[in-house]
């Protein structure tokens, strides 16, 4: 009841706008498979579910990432409108599509270096979702043993663990 009270009132853009939301993510997670979008698309719908508590549409836009993650990192979207949160949960899914673990870390340190500056402080948790324990240990000593990685005391740690399981 409490949901309904606080629906009813919002201003009738933003009652058009939840219902349409709802429509439009039922039709959405039913076609998922027929339909292309691109990237930054995949991840307005990921924003928009998540912020809605749309879970299932949420897992579907997810999952159809996933299943095309190599044609996701090569797209100019993929480096400028992921963020942080939607690559991490990316990077942790068991049904991610990739040639290898060192693509993905190689993905991965595109992406971090692409907006160097916002991105650094960010990087540790998006590096920590890879398996770097899977990735070849010479692309992760030339990635992360630069000064300006070492400087992030999660990433040196990072760096440390795979060193120690390689």
């Amino acid at each position: 009841m409490k949901t309904y009270l606080k629906f009813l009132s919002l201003p009738i853009t933003s009652k058009l706008q939840v219902l349409f939301n709802s429509v439009t993510c039922d039709y959405l997670q039913t076609q998922f498979v027929q339909l292309r979008f691109d990237v930054q698309t995949y991840c307005q719908i990921c924003t928009i579910a998540n912020r809605h508590g749309l879970i299932d549409l949420q897992e579907a836009a997810q999952s159809k990432m996933a299943s095309m993650y190599k044609e996701v990192c090569e797209s100019e979207e993929f480096l400028s409108h992921i963020d942080a949160d939607q690559f991490s949960n990316l990077l942790s899914r068991d049904d991610l599509s990739a040639p290898s673990e060192t693509f993905v870390f190689k993905s991965v340190m595109q992406w971090v270096k692409y907006k160097k500056e916002e991105r650094m402080e960010v990087a540790a948790k998006v590096i920590g979702s890879v398996r770097l324990g899977l990735v070849n240990i010479r692309e992760v000593i030339k990635e992360l043993n630069s000064e300006e990685m070492k400087q992030v005391r999660e990433i040196h740690t990072l760096l440390h663990e795979s060193l120690l399981y390689s």
